[in-house]
């Protein structure tokens, strides 16, 4: 995904985890030190996008969540509160 932006001219990076974390916190903290504007979770599962929207917006994440493809984010963003 993050060619596609790339392509178009946006600064992209990736960020990798382990399937079955359940502490986001420190993902969010390695996102957050890297000043996105915009979180893309392309293929992420719906239950991991849901933990690592609260573990951003606790981190202070005021920026925009895209995703391309999956269930949509409303139901995602509804469940992080």
């Amino acid at each position: 995904t993050s060619a596609m932006y790339t392509d178009q001219g946006v600064t992209a990076a990736e960020e990798w985890y382990q399937r079955g974390t359940t502490s986001f916190a420190p993902i969010a903290s390695r996102v957050m030190a890297q000043k996105p504007d915009v979180v893309e979770f392309a293929a992420t599962p719906p239950a991991d996008i849901t933990s690592l929207v609260r573990a951003l917006q606790e981190a202070g994440f005021e920026g925009i969540f895209g995703g391309l493809g999956g269930i949509g984010l409303k139901p995602v963003l509804t469940g992080a509160g």
